[in-house]
């Protein structure tokens, strides 16, 4: 079973591989990142930030941060949940746990009239982008000015961007 092991410690593998498995299935999970979309409901979101409180009430005692990240957080259909989280760091009212830090990324909301906004969106991101799935909104006004700009990438970031993806 444990055929890389020495001769000297075999005796000793099968304990030292349970212990492996313990410290693997005890190791919480500090990180949290959601992709947003239009599609994701308030219900996935909610499934999603339970398990968040969950995690984050077993950190508490080792000081450990429970960090939530939500990736393209301006796609979303629901923008009152987001702000909710984001601002109030509360959810349905109730606030999260004291160790949660909600971070989030939003992309610039490109000004592309109507008539233009599928031809452009498919041609320049493909059809998911077309369809509307990742169509970037407005930030709440609230969310608006708690917002960083950190400039665009210049071309050539945007293609070592995209290569390295």
């Amino acid at each position: 079973e444990y055929t890389n092991v020495p001769s000297k410690y075999k005796e000793k593998a099968s304990t030292v591989a349970d212990l492996l498995k313990w410290f693997k299935s005890s190791a919480l999970c500090t990180f949290f990142e959601i992709n947003v979309h239009a599609a994701l409901t308030c219900e996935v979101i909610m499934k999603k930030m339970i398990e968040i409180q969950e995690a984050s009430k077993r950190l508490k005692p080792s000081g450990a941060l429970c960090i939530v990240f939500f990736d393209e957080i301006n796609t979303s259909s629901v923008m009152g949940l987001m702000k909710e989280i984001v601002v109030d760091h509360s959810i349905c009212g109730d606030p999260l746990e004291k160790n949660v830090v909600v971070i989030a990324a939003c992309n610039p909301c490109r000004k592309v009239g109507t008539a233009e906004k599928g031809y452009f969106r498919e041609n320049d991101q493909g059809k998911d982008w077309a369809s509307g799935h990742y169509l970037v909104q407005e930030l709440p006004r609230s969310m608006e000015i708690i917002k960083w700009d950190f400039g665009s990438l210049n071309k050539d970031q945007e293609k070592e961007f995209i290569f390295r993806r």
